[in-house]
């Protein structure tokens, strides 16, 4: 066997592990989008009515969630594999009350139920995108802010300290 061919294999088993078994466990990893979650635990319902009290507009509410989401959990580069367990958590109440790491797909997730279940945003307004190179498969939000498409990156601003509209692009 050739070092060519070897190289040819790592990648193909790369591509189908990070790109197709993963999307297949990981729970917020979705090709399809997010769930509109049913009934909400009483700690987010009421996160959601304090920000939405704080709030004028959609561009307010977003920027005040992308805080909270920001001040409660964090990421990092590796210590995705350090953390990889984290990433097969699905139950909200659990995950809410347990801050510190999460995953980009989790931060993603938790911001899009904070922003659905409020009065400004429907799950029509927010679409998930996928960063393929990188070194792990990576995931942003795109939310439509006053008719027009914004990047939502929440787990960027703890990798690299990116600003909100900013999204980890090649290699994060």
């Amino acid at each position: 066997m050739t070092l060519l061919s070897i190289i040819a294999i790592v990648v193909a088993l790369y591509v189908l592990i990070v790109f197709v078994v993963l999307r297949l466990i990981v729970p917020f990893m979705t090709l399809r989008g997010f769930a509109v979650p049913g009934e909400l635990p009483d700690e987010v319902s009421s996160t959601i009515n304090n920000l939405e009290a704080r709030a004028n507009n959609e561009r307010e509410y977003l920027k005040l969630v992308y805080e909270f989401v920001g001040s409660r959990w964090h990421a990092g580069r590796m210590e995705t594999l350090w953390y990889a367990p984290l990433a097969f958590r699905k139950n909200i109440e659990d995950i809410w009350k347990h801050p510190g790491y999460a995953h980009c797909t989790t931060q993603n997730y938790l911001v899009f139920v904070l922003l659905v279940g409020s009065k400004f945003f429907s799950a029509h307004d927010i679409q998930l995108k996928t960063v393929f190179l990188n070194l792990f498969i990576h995931q942003y939000l795109e939310v439509k802010v006053g008719g027009q498409w914004t990047d939502l990156e929440p787990a960027g601003s703890s990798i690299r300290g990116m600003s909100r509209c900013d999204h980890i692009s090649f290699f994060g």
